[in-house]
């Protein structure tokens, strides 16, 4: 039995695909899905966005309806069947549950069909016996909650009209006697495995109703609208759906899909579920997913069109569309924003073996009061609940924004995959114009990434949020190549691109970034070409192994930039790490600079200049003649031990001071400027000369 009652003030959405579910609040952290693991698609980038048109073309084609249902038996509970004219069918049930066999149920333009139900919960099963699909071409009206089962497939022509408190559209069968005990588990496959259900009309459901369309193969290029409800568009040849009186919503899919589904009409899909029309529940939940055998077509899920959960007072929305282990593409508007005073973004995921943000996307969290949640392939560090995509790429082009519009902090975003992720769109995470700070955005993979893409976490009023990149190696280069061929060679793992190496970052890209910026290497971390972080908050270069720095690394606007190596996130690093630089680090407009390395030590070939304080913690040893200067403000310099035999170095200290904590030699020249500097030093020092304006020169030895 379906029931469904009002929603209570601690909603709770429960959904899952594959053999499990979870249960969570009505913005969960996911759902799980099958196994990954199924190979990829081959083709193009812009072969991939036709997908969408494709596969909806192949669903829609125009049947000619039949008449008002015919043959109909009751064969559970107790309802009367009606017909009073040739253009109205009437249904009255006496039971709260009950069963009709009939041998065809369609209607045409200009007829109604309409049940008469006790209750809002009341539920009543129509089956189709007979060969022919149903084709609703007018008007179902219910009271209650109407399923239809055609194991022939079942459309909804353009022009129809659905409205009842919930629907459940499928081929997929379930036995009278578990259906009148209350069980909603469609358990027996269709007896045409590639059967379809397509919506090209109007469905619309009641506050807190459901409307679920599950099929080997679905498609919605029409409206469907369930205010404060549930939308499920699924691929599936068997399922479970539950809906309580909570607002808990439980979803199963019960098999995978064997076999390339057909319309009516005899054609092939391209996807198991695809979007072209309209879908919202605002206030509510949409779930898009299938599960299929490898390989057995191109997409899975597609998500185009506009799919709507936005937020209804404090009832924040949440979209989910998974793929399961094949490929998700999302090439329309996905939108659980709040717009109204006080309203928070509400919770988006994109999930599936290979997921695609198309260049035309745009996927949107903000809220007046704050941003949401927004996950693109798995959650933050791929920790899950949700299973991690393979690939994840995000085309230029796309936009993902989870802003706080008003007042409050922005949202938080995960861009994730375990072999490669491929960044090129723009992100948006910013706190309130009115107040509140930025958001936390990590886009990574725990092997290769290509980041040349934007990311904002900025706040007019308050603190800047922080961006992550954190995948397995990094290597800052001006990599070359249009965004549209780098995106279609990584998404489809073209094996000449070579992306699997490392990551590769563009200075230009890294450059614009907002915040506070973490870009952090599991194993080592490589500077090749120049860097200036203009909008920064704070950087931080981090490597579990080892540091090579051969270009110049920078900031403007006093941020400051710390270096690590040697950090052992994970079983990639190694606390013996180094740091190795043969280029300048910092400028006249750069913040505090510290270098920690692990046991390795710190090799300098390059000056290190700063307008704030400069640490280099652990052994330094020079390779060259270098200048470690914070003289341009007020900052200071520490040292660890220093050595190089037959090098210089000059350290020029600002107002600070200049403190050495341990044995120093080969240096040229020690110099604490301003009216207060001071030099202390902690060990064997040699150098070439030490001066102190107005401040002492601490007790050494030669």
């Amino acid at each position: 039995m379906i029931a469904i009652a009002g929603r209570s003030s601690h909603n709770r959405v429960e959904a899952g695909s594959g053999h499990g579910k979870v249960s969570g609040l009505l913005v969960p952290q996911g759902i799980p899905t099958s196994p990954v693991g199924a190979s990829k698609p081959r083709g193009r980038w812009l072969a991939t966005t036709a997908i969408l048109s494709i596969a909806t073309a192949s669903l829609v084609t125009p049947i000619a309806a039949r008449a008002n249902p015919k043959g109909g038996s009751v064969v559970a509970g107790s309802a009367t069947i009606s017909q009073p004219s040739a253009s109205l069918t009437s249904v009255y049930q006496q039971s709260n549950s009950a069963v009709i066999n009939w041998q065809s149920f369609s209607i045409n333009t200009g007829e109604v069909t309409r049940f008469y139900q006790p209750r809002s919960t009341s539920v009543i099963l129509n089956r189709v016996v007979g060969p022919d699909p149903s084709v609703i071409a007018g008007h179902l009206v219910a009271d209650g909650n109407v399923v239809l089962v055609n194991g022939a497939g079942i459309v909804f022509s353009g022009g129809s009209e659905v409205d009842v408190h919930s629907l459940i559209a499928t081929p997929a069968n379930i036995s009278n006697s578990d259906f009148m005990a209350g069980s909603t588990n469609f358990n027996i496959a269709p007896r045409n495995p590639g059967a379809t259900v397509v919506n090209n009309g109007t469905i619309t459901v009641a506050n807190d109703g459901l409307a679920a369309l599950v099929a080997p193969g679905v498609a919605n290029s029409g409206v469907i609208v369930a205010r404060l409800g549930k939308v499920v568009l699924a691929g599936a040849e068997t399922f479970t759906v539950d809906l309580y009186g909570d607002g808990l919503v439980s979803f199963d899919i019960g098999s995978k899909v064997t076999q390339v589904p057909t319309t009516i009409d005899g054609k092939n899909v391209t996807a198991l579920v695809s979007n072209t029309g309209q879908i919202s529940a605002d206030g509510g939940y949409i779930l898009l997913t299938a599960d299929a055998v490898s390989n057995l077509v191109g997409d899975l899920v597609t998500a185009g069109g506009s799919i709507t959960a936005r937020s209804v007072s404090t009832a924040s929305g949440t979209i989910i569309a998974d793929a399961g282990s094949g490929m998700v593409s999302v090439t329309g508007t996905i939108d659980a924003s709040g717009r109204n005073a006080g309203e928070m973004g509400g919770t988006i995921n994109v999930l599936g073996n290979t997921v695609a943000v198309m260049p035309q996307a745009a996927i949107n969290a903000s809220g007046d009061g704050g941003g949401g949640t927004i996950l693109i392939g798995g959650d933050f560090h791929g920790a899950g609940p949700q299973t991690n995509a393979k690939v994840a790429v995000v085309a230029s082009g796309a936009v993902i924004r989870a802003d706080a519009l008003s007042r409050g902090n922005g949202g938080n975003i995960a861009v994730w995959a375990e072999n490669q992720t491929g960044f090129f769109g723009s992100i948006s995470a910013r706190g309130g114009a009115l107040g509140g700070n930025g958001g936390f955005v990590e886009v990574s993979s725990k092997g290769s990434l290509v980041f040349r893409g934007n990311v904002d976490v900025s706040a007019p009023v308050g603190r800047m949020g922080t961006i992550l990149l954190d995948p397995y190696d990094i290597t800052i280069s001006n990599l070359t190549g249009d965004d549209t061929t780098l995106a279609s060679q990584i998404l489809y793992n073209d094996a000449t691109t070579g992306t699997n190496a490392n990551a590769t970052f563009t200075a230009t890209g890294l450059g614009g970034l907002s915040g506070a910026v973490i870009l952090q290497a599991s194993h080592d971390f490589t500077i090749s070409d120049p860097v200036t972080f203009s909008a920064a908050s704070s950087v931080s270069l981090e490597a579990g192994r080892n540091m090579v720095i051969n270009a110049t690394v920078s900031s403007t606007n006093l941020a400051p930039i710390t270096f690590m190596a040697g950090q052992a996130f994970d079983s990639n690093g190694s606390a013996a790490g180094s740091i190795a630089t043969t280029a300048a680090i910092g400028s006249a407009t750069t913040g505090a600079i510290t270098l920690t390395s692990g046991t390795g030590g710190i090799s300098l070939g390059g000056n290190v200049t700063a307008d704030g304080n400069i640490t280099l913690n652990n052994a330094v040893t020079l390779s060259a003649a270098s200048t470690i200067d914070s003289s341009w403000g007020n900052g200071d310099i520490a040292l660890a031990t220093v050595t190089g035999s037959g090098f210089g170095l000059t350290l020029k200290a600002g107002t600070g001071g200049l403190t050495l904590n341990g044995g120093a030699t080969g240096l040229s020249y020690l110099d604490a400027a301003g009216t207060s500097g001071s030099i202390t030093l902690d060990g064997n020092v040699t150098t070439g000369g030490v001066q102190s304006y107005g401040g002492p020169v601490g007790d050494w030895r030669e």
